[in-house]
């Protein structure tokens, strides 16, 4: 008997002859089986020592894991908090306030305890207690008093900040010789300068920051002379990510990962700048990772196109650099 296979699949099986339902049956239980047996018939995957050493945690990023805010619970009374701005009062409650216009910033509250609060629905609530200038204000928790004792800690309150982390850091960071990781420094009259990337600098001190970034960390370009400071996130929170203490700073001396860079090249990296015939990794340690990235062929010369924020590019062929605009 000869089987003539059909040209066209139809939606509706009944139109299908008999070995045609037959494979469709036959391919539908394997289907299930795989989706059923998934544990048995999977693979487990390893990884390799390279791959567990690269998904690590580098020792910038657990450099300060010691620094750990802690729970309201822990609070002894007189603890200092910094308003880093003068729109930290509308962080209180209205009904504590003395006046509608009640300016804070620069000055510091101390913590006197805790009152309950009867919320709307029902619920208790927790308050804090922060006086400034023979004045107390109430800071709502929005928790209960059992779980704000427990859970409650200062990095989640917004524009104020915890004086004790700022002494942690300033403790375990002072007299540390790090390696810049950024050429956005700031003079000591807060203004924006030119620093320079991988270079050893001596920290001497940590104060607090601003509104956005909590933390100033105050250091010495020993080669240079120069005193300038960069501004920081807290460890763990919740924004401005991209300052914390590992985008900042490495614990070692990168030009020793890379010997076969010359003095010349080097220097152009540190100040964040190219020249042609860098190769693509001299140009991603000057810059940072492209926006963007393209690649394509002219015969037989490779060609790339890495493109960064405000229309800066880097042209490569063959993997040096060949055009740029920065």
């Amino acid at each position: 008997m000869t089987l003539i296979p059909v040209k066209k699949t139809h939606r509706r099986a009944r139109h299908l002859p008999a070995w045609g339902m037959w494979g469709v049956c036959v391919s539908l239980a394997t289907f299930l089986t795989g989706c059923f047996t998934g544990i048995e018939s999977t693979k487990k995957i390893e990884l390799s020592r390279g791959d567990m050493k690269m998904t690590a945690p580098s020792p910038e990023k657990l450099y300060l894991d010691s620094i750990l805010a802690a729970p309201l619970g822990q609070w002894d009374i007189g603890k200092r908090f910094l308003a880093t701005d003068d729109r930290s009062s509308l962080m209180f409650l209205p009904r504590s306030l003395p006046h509608d216009t009640v300016k804070l910033g620069g000055k510091v509250l101390c913590y006197e305890g805790t009152e309950t609060t009867l919320r709307p629905d029902g619920t208790e609530g927790l308050l804090l207690r922060l006086a400034a200038d023979g004045h107390t204000y109430l800071y709502d928790t929005d928790k209960t008093p059992a779980d704000a004792r427990e859970t409650f800690t200062s990095d989640v309150m917004e524009t104020f900040v915890d004086l004790d982390l700022v002494a942690a850091l300033d403790h375990l960071m002072e007299g540390q010789t790090l390696y810049t990781r950024t050429p956005v420094w700031y003079d000591p009259q807060e203004k924006l300068m030119t620093g320079r990337k991988f270079v050893p600098v001596t920290v001497d001190s940590v104060t607090p920051g601003t509104l956005v970034f909590p933390v100033r960390v105050w250091f010495t370009d020993p080669e240079r002379n120069v005193s300038a400071h960069m501004l920081m996130s807290l460890p763990r929170h919740t924004g401005a990510a991209s300052r914390r203490f590992q985008s900042l700073f490495l614990l070692s001396d990168l030009k020793k990962r890379y010997p076969g860079i010359d003095n010349e090249v080097w220097r152009l990296i540190q100040e964040g700048k190219v020249r042609q015939g860098m190769t693509k990794e001299e140009c991603r340690l000057s810059l940072g990772e492209p926006a963007d990235a393209y690649s394509g062929h002219n015969y037989a010369v490779r060609l790339d196109t890495w493109t960064y924020d405000g229309g800066r590019f880097l042209q490569f062929e063959d993997g040096l650099l060949v055009n740029f605009r920065i």
